[in-house]
């Protein structure tokens, strides 16, 4: 009983160890998504301000949000 005791406790942690690991990576992927997506927007909202202070027609459509988050 003892052992069997140990033995539980012992595959619980490992348990709580490997979900908080995988939450771990998943933070780090959610912000490296983050971060690709606001560089993606920077860079448009640029291209629609020259284009808006040249005075030239500007018709490109923002980026996507759906490729990235989900």
């Amino acid at each position: 009983m003892v052992l069997a005791g140990i033995w539980i406790e012992r595959r619980r942690k490992a348990r709580a160890e490997a979900l908080e690991q995988a939450r771990e990576e998943i933070r780090k992927e959610g912000k490296e998504k983050l971060r690709i997506l606001q560089t993606r927007w920077e860079a448009w909202l640029q291209r629609w301000q020259d284009a808006q202070a040249a005075g030239i027609p500007f018709n490109e459509p923002p980026p996507p949000l759906d490729d990235l988050l989900f």
